[in-house]
């Protein structure tokens, strides 16, 4: 598919191409009083309620050094699995996070900064296309302190890839779990 569409979503641009939700809202609401996926997603955040997120996914692979991130915080984390790490650009953890997904579901990309380094949430999804790893899209993500976006995501492929081409930031993805629709 080539298909390409521009569009202008939160006064951000989106830049995408081949099979996608194209979805993008943005406002601190989406992660007041969340813990997990519930209560993340209100009547008004301009999507169908009937494809809300199943689970948070985590990444299966990533270019971090040693499979460890190390936060400010100095105890170190995994770059994979659960548990593993959010953030991109800081502490040896990497510019790309791969997840295992179910092809044509629903993903939701939270992207956030925070108000010291991350502060930037521009990324590109990659899928990968025969032996290479394709950019199907490209989000102007969060910029500045604090602040965050969710878009949605519809895979082709059973991975995808997010890829940090900012300063750095957060991510978490919520979808259905490929090891629970098998």
């Amino acid at each position: 598919m080539t298909e390409r569409v521009d569009s202008q979503m939160d006064g951000e641009s989106v830049s995408r191409r081949a099979v996608l939700g194209g979805v993008a809202v943005g406002g601190s609401a989406l992660l007041a009083g969340c813990s997990g996926v519930s209560g993340m997603f209100s009547d008004s955040d301009g999507g169908d309620q009937s494809d809300r997120p199943e689970a948070q996914l985590f990444p299966v692979a990533t270019d971090a050094a040693d499979d460890a991130c190390q936060p400010a915080s100095g105890e170190s984390k995994s770059a994979t699995g659960p548990g593993a790490a959010e953030w991109f650009a800081y502490g040896g953890c990497g510019s790309y996070k791969t997840y295992s997904v179910v092809p044509e579901e629903t993903y939701w990309i939270l992207s956030r900064t925070d108000s010291a380094l991350l502060t930037d949430g521009s990324y590109e999804i990659h899928e990968q296309v025969g032996t290479s790893w394709e950019s199907q899209q490209t989000v102007s993500g969060p910029q500045g302190e604090q602040k965050e976006r969710m878009s949605k995501y519809v895979p082709a492929t059973e991975q995808f890839r997010i890829v940090n081409v900012g300063a750095g930031f957060y991510v978490e993805v919520y979808g259905p779990n490929p090891s629970s629709t098998v």
